[in-house]
């Protein structure tokens, strides 16, 4: 690799770092707010199957419940945003959108009917995204990508179990099955060209 691509990826990843950062940074504002404001947003969490909390599918992610609910989730969040930049800014934000109205309709229609927020569902889109899509794809770089996810939070899977009554389970479930549909649908299978000899 010559210098100049060497500065150009460099250029790259850090305009990905960056923009991630200014997410991350929005998602840390509004936490100040609700904390300085002991909760106050935490009137616009979803509650599953009442109509007037439809569309605070939107809202509810970036709410938490208390700050360690915040820092568990911002840190992994953050790291997976940075890996599924790689696959372009457009992509991501097409995952984040799509996982945002897909795990917050799951949640209001199946889910227990108690206040869910945060942004374990969009923790686990990402997850879910980033594993499949390295499969889907088949370049070394996106299965380079899907195992450090898998090694890396690879034990997210024992979210989508309801052990924890306190867990928004439910989320977990519907992000990850979001994130997957994502890989599914904006990722194709590369198809070899075939030459049929007569």
């Amino acid at each position: 690799m010559t210098p100049y691509k060497i500065s150009a990826v460099k250029r790259m990843f850090g305009q990905q770092f960056r923009f991630v950062l200014m997410i991350a940074a929005a998602l840390a504002v509004i936490e100040l707010i609700n904390l300085l404001t002991l909760r106050g947003l935490n009137v616009l969490a979803l509650i599953p199957r009442e109509i007037t909390r439809l569309p605070l599918i939107i809202t509810a992610p970036v709410l938490h419940k208390d700050t360690w609910h915040f820092a568990s989730n911002i840190i992994p969040f953050t790291i997976l945003s940075f890996l599924a930049m790689q696959y372009g800014k457009k992509t991501y934000l097409t995952v984040l959108l799509s996982s945002t109205l897909a795990t917050g309709l799951g949640v209001w229609l199946f889910a227990r009917g108690i206040p869910h927020m945060g942004l374990n569902g969009l923790v686990y889109a990402l997850f879910g995204f980033l594993l499949v899509s390295g499969i889907r794809t088949r370049q070394v770089k996106h299965l380079a990508i899907s195992l450090i996810t898998l090694l890396g939070w690879g034990g997210l899977v024992f979210g989508l179990l309801p052990i924890n009554a306190y867990i928004s389970w439910e989320s977990n479930i519907f992000g990850v099955l979001s994130g997957i549909a994502c890989a599914m649908i904006l990722q194709k299978i590369p198809v070899k060209n075939v030459t049929v000899e007569m």
